[in-house]
């Protein structure tokens, strides 16, 4: 067989394909670090000589994927390494390794490119290739020529009759375990990530991927991203705005506070053009509103301009996201969004940590996010544990070639510090904008221990007659009024309540209810309703009433006159607040009012915080939004003591994922050591499909596989505290085939959600 006539996939010859591959690979490693691109060439053409050597012909005639090449890759990868030394020296030189370490570093590379890097994945490989017939294998003739790099200039040649014996040979007693004592470094991870992240975006860019990868924004590019951003909100500038865009140099890494409604998210965006950075991630701590700001930004900015089209990415995006098609773009287009592969991308900053943590198949992302801009939006949402993980990230050298903003109302005082202690500057000093920020009295705090919930004769919690009465009066004059509660179940029970109050009483009233536990289709008709009562609308309707839970705290961008809330943490109030008469639309000349009352139980809050926010509240009765920021630094310096405590874990974490080195933390090592799930820190939740929709998907099942199905049970998923489902999930798959769908034996309501028992279904009915 002629080289020439080799195949890499159906109808592309190999040596194109391998043309194209180092193309690709000089590119993106040219945008990130050029001193690389000859190593990462090398690898990257040693991985195709080996696809293209191990079964690949055979297989595409038999019509399968080519499987099993990553150790032969490797084992010619390092084969040539040993006959070539000048090669090998140069390599070192360039990564500053060892050679024993370069080895290693070529070897992971190459065989854990297509899944995440396991100890374990190369004895895995071993006994797969060692179990096939051996018409499973094929050399080509003249294959000494495929090994002549085209772009490489190298004068290695490798004789085709010892290359597949020895390699068996070598594999049957070979320990391959022995190569896994790579260095725990930060930098032997990093140059591991950008390695294998340009040899995984080669891969898919050779793939027949149409879609750019377009990673980094040209000087056009930033130029026209600038011109896009002050045309869209030159009108709402405040003093900040105008310092920032006067200002000559700018600090890399910085913090700001500014109040609701003074315009963070486009002081980020003149922030980032102003740094010359060519990528900007926007992170968000609530995953539901984030398409909410890709939407807007599409609008406002990208519009019709392609390089400016962002990509957004939660673990919601499958069940959400109107950017995937039903069609054969499918996986590349979930693909292009899950790796944020575009110079400007939305997500949540578990996207951006979890990688650094070694978490699943991380490369792509290290690699995709170096040398980012980084916008931290809104951190005081995070748990203590999140934080104290960002903390000690922030120490080490991961995030050392990012530039960062991070920003909020309100920025706990610890945090500043930590900030500081890591060479992040205050904008507010720096631009020296302190005496420009006027805060308006726009809202103000008040405790009222005379309003509380209370249980009726059936245990269910509900509000007393007089916040009651209350709310229906404000209403009913004509104000729109959020009543806001700590659990979901509260917030059903509460909603139920004031309708069939204003059932009872023939009073015309429009009430509604948001929270988490809505599937898809029916979160997104809620939040159309909550809008509706956005104050700053001309075309708004009054006299709503909204019952809610803290999914309504931070980006859903609305303006209501009033809000009644359950004792939380200070700084959850105060973000509350910022729903609350954002224009000053509600009154001239008095603060709309936030009346806070007495709880019936803490969760889902560190009881803690909750005691020390009562110590606060009794203290000051009323609090003015003006004085908002002096009193939470009170309450932050009598809560700073809990924060260290979680940075005193977060340094075991840290620890435990750097003795791991390259390698990849496994899901129980998170459940034990973190519990990702939700907008704080607290109980883990876990995705699950009410039991109502089982005949939907066990018919969707019957119809639908790959992206296209995991796309349609998302839409059904909702995300409950792990209690929950250790109470009512069944211990088997119900639908074996596939065990990731994850059932829960509680009913679905389309107008209240999912329900934690089945007295709710009664009540509706």
């Amino acid at each position: 067989m002629e080289h020439s006539n080799v195949l890499a996939r159906p109808g592309q010859p190999l040596t194109i394909h391998l043309t194209e591959t180092m193309g690709y690979i000089a590119h993106f490693l040219s945008l990130k670090f050029p001193e690389l691109m000859k190593l990462g060439m090398f690898i990257g053409y040693l991985h195709d000589i080996g696809k293209a050597t191990l079964g690949i012909q055979h297989t595409l005639r038999a019509n399968i994927g080519a499987r099993g090449h990553a150790l032969l890759s490797a084992w010619m990868a390092l084969r040539i390494l040993n006959e070539s030394k000048a090669l090998e020296q140069e390599f070192s030189r360039t990564t500053n390794l060892s050679v024993p370490d370069l080895k290693r570093l070529v070897f992971w590379v190459i065989t854990s490119h297509h899944s995440r890097p396991s100890i374990l994945l190369p004895e895995h490989q071993k006994e797969f290739l060692l179990g096939k017939d051996e018409s499973f294998f094929l050399l080509p003739k003249n294959f000494e020529e495929l090994l002549q790099p085209l772009t490489l200039k190298m004068t290695v040649k490798v004789p085709e009759k010892y290359v597949l014996e020895e390699f068996m040979l070598k594999l049957k007693q070979q320990n391959l375990r022995s190569l896994q004592r790579v260095p725990t470094d930060t930098r032997f991870k990093m140059l591991f990530s950008t390695l294998s992240g340009s040899l995984n975006l080669s891969d898919w860019k050779s793939a027949g991927f149409k879609e750019r990868f377009q990673l980094e924004l040209s000087d056009k590019g930033r130029k026209r991203f600038m011109e896009r951003v002050n045309h869209a909100y030159n009108p709402n500038f405040t003093p900040a705005h105008e310092r920032l865009i006067s200002a000559t140099s700018l600090p890399e890494k910085a913090y700001i506070e500014l109040p609701t409604g003074f315009g963070k998210t486009s002081f980020s965006y003149f922030y980032f053009t102003k740094t010359k950075s060519s990528r900007l991630l926007y992170t968000l701590p609530i995953t539901t509103i984030i398409e909410d700001i890709f939407n807007r930004f599409t609008e406002n900015v990208a519009r019709d301009d392609t390089s400016l089209q962002p990509v957004w990415y939660t673990s919601l995006f499958l069940g959400l996201s109107k950017q995937l098609k039903e069609d054969d773009t499918l996986e590349k287009t979930y693909k292009i969004h899950k790796f944020l592969l575009r110079p400007i991308a939305f997500t949540t900053l578990d996207q951006v940590l979890l990688p650094y943590l070694n978490s699943g198949r991380y490369p792509p992302k290290v690699f995709v996010n170096q040398k980012s801009f980084i916008v931290i939006d809104e951190p005081q949402l995070y748990g203590f544990l999140p934080l104290a993980i960002l903390v000690r990230m922030l120490e080490s050298e991961y995030f050392e070639s990012e530039r960062m903003l991070v920003m909020s109302a309100t920025i706990p005082t610890f945090l500043k510090e930590r900030l500081s202690e890591t060479g992040f500057v205050n904008l507010e000093s720096y631009l020296n904008i302190a005496d420009k920020i006027h805060i308006p009295d726009r809202t103000q705090l008040r405790y009222n221990t005379d309003l509380l919930l209370e249980r009726n004769d059936s245990g269910d919690i509900g509000l007393n007659e007089e916040i009651l009465a209350e709310i229906i009066h404000e209403a009913q004059g004509g104000k729109n009024i959020i009543v806001k509660v700590n659990t979901v179940r509260k917030a059903q029970h509460v909603f139920l309540q004031i309708k069939e109050f204003v059932k009872k009483k023939g009073i015309n009233i429009e009430v509604n209810l948001f929270h988490a536990r809505f599937i898809a289709e029916d979160r997104k008709g809620k939040l159309e309703e909550v809008k509706q009562g956005d104050t700053r609308n001309p075309n708004c309707k009054r006299g709503i009433i909204l019952v809610s839970t803290q999914v309504i705290e931070a980006g859903v961008d609305i303006s209501y006159d009033k809000m009644y809330t359950e004792v939380q943490p200070l700084d959850s109030l105060v973000q509350s607040a910022g729903r609350i008469n954002r224009r000053r639309d509600s009154t001239k000349n008095t603060p709309a009012t936030i009346e806070v009352f007495e709880i019936s139980s803490h969760h889902p809050y560190d009881p803690d915080l909750i005691r020390e926010t009562r110590k606060i509240l009794t203290k000051y009765k009323t609090i003015p939004e003006s004085r908002y920021k002096e009193i939470l630094n009170e309450y932050w310096l009598n809560i700073s003591p809990m924060f260290e405590r979680k940075l005193d874990l977060a340094t075991r974490i840290h620890k435990k994922v750097q003795d791991r080195g390259i390698f990849s933390l496994d899901v129980g090592d998170w459940r034990d050591i973190y519990g990702i799930g939700g907008i704080r820190e607290g109980l883990a939740t876990v995705p699950v499909i009410p039991i109502d929709f089982h005949e939907k998907i066990l018919n969707l099942t019957q119809h639908y596989q790959g992206l296209a199905l995991i796309r349609r049970v998302f839409q059904y998923m909702v995300n409950v505290p792990i209690y929950l489902c250790l109470n009512y999930c069944p211990g088997e798959p119900l639908i074996s085939k596939y065990p990731w769908i994850r059932f829960i034996d509680l009913p679905y309501d389309k107008k209240l959600g999912l329900l934690d028992n089945r007295n709710h279904k009664e009540v509706m009915e």
